[in-house]
């Protein structure tokens, strides 16, 4: 896929007006100015035209997937294992339409965070037991 913006906010900091990226399966193949990238890709490549500014996948180092981040977040935890799991799920996926590719869980009951990964969804790093003072 061939994705044209008209600016993107590269790895290092800084902006490239008139870029395009291009995504071979999972991963970026290329960054540039958009005749070097489209280029690269060939004929037939599907495109995706954005009128806006591309950045790359943000990182939340500190998410509790199980919470539900109302004013009681605790509320939820009396629900199933199977419940629970559908709204992390669910939880994950508006992380991940919100442009976080990774998010670290610090905790949940009974290690869920761990069936929550998936390729629809956040990478998820550092689940683990919470190891408070």
């Amino acid at each position: 896929m061939l994705i044209i913006a008209d600016r993107i906010l590269t790895d290092t900091g800084t902006y490239l007006e008139g870029g395009a990226v291009l995504v071979e399966g999972d991963a970026i193949a290329a960054v540039g100015p958009r005749a070097d990238v489209v280029r690269q890709a060939g004929p037939g490549v599907r495109q995706l035209v954005h009128s806006g500014t591309v950045l790359p996948g943000l990182i939340d180092s500190h998410v509790h997937l199980i919470f539900d981040g109302g004013t009681d977040p605790v509320a939820g935890l009396g629900e199933s294992d199977e419940v629970l799991h559908e709204r992390m799920c669910r939880r994950a996926e508006r992380l991940l339409r919100a442009g976080v590719t990774t998010a670290r869980d610090l905790g949940d009951r009974g290690g869920l965070a761990f069936r929550v990964a998936g390729p629809d969804r956040p990478r998820t790093a550092g689940r683990s037991p919470p190891r408070g003072r």
